[in-house]
C-alpha cells in the first residue's frame, strides 16, 4: 500500500507525524529528478492506459493514442512538469495546514471547471504517483 494512503488511514498523533516525516523524506529524494520528465510521462501514460476516460478529458492530448506518441509529446511533457510542480507545492506545504488546505481547494476548484473531470481521477493519479 502506498505510504501516503497508509498514513491517511492511520493518521493519529505521533503516528501521523512519523508518516509525515517519512513521506517528506521520500518526496525530497524523488523531486530532485523533476527535470527528468520521462519518468513522469511514463506515470501519465500508465494512468491513461488504466483509465482511458482520463485521457478523454484532455482536448490537447486526444491525438496521442500510443505510448510512443505520448513519450514524444512536448505538450504532455509540459503537463507532467505542471503536475510535478503542483505535487511539490502540496507536499512542501504539509507542515502549514492553512497553506495546504488553500492549495487543495484552489486545485479542486480549477479541476471542477474542466468538462468531464471527475474527482475520482485524483485517486487514480494518487495511486500511481505515490
Amino acid at each position: 500500500m502506498p505510504i501516503l494512503i497508509s498514513c491517511l488511514r492511520t493518521s493519529l498523533g505521533l503516528q501521523f507525524l512519523s508518516c509525515y516525516m517519512l513521506y517528506q523524506n521520500r518526496w525530497s529524494s524523488l523531486i530532485q529528478y523533476i527535470h527528468h520528465f520521462s519518468f513522469f510521462i511514463f506515470l501519465l501514460n500508465r494512468m491513461f492506459q488504466e483509465t482511458p476516460e482520463i485521457l478523454a478529458v484532455f482536448d490537447k492530448f486526444q491525438n496521442l493514442k500510443t505510448a510512443e506518441q505520448q513519450r514524444r509529446s512536448e505538450e504532455l511533457e509540459k503537463h507532467a512538469a505542471l503536475v510535478m510542480t503542483a505535487l511539490d507545492t502540496a507536499i512542501s506545504s504539509l507542515d502549514d495546514a492553512d497553506e495546504f488546505t488553500t492549495f487543495l481547494e484552489t486545485t479542486g476548484k480549477f479541476h471542477r471547471k474542466i468538462p468531464g473531470f471527475k474527482k475520482e481521477f485524483f485517486w487514480v493519479s494518487l495511486r500511481l504517483f505515490v
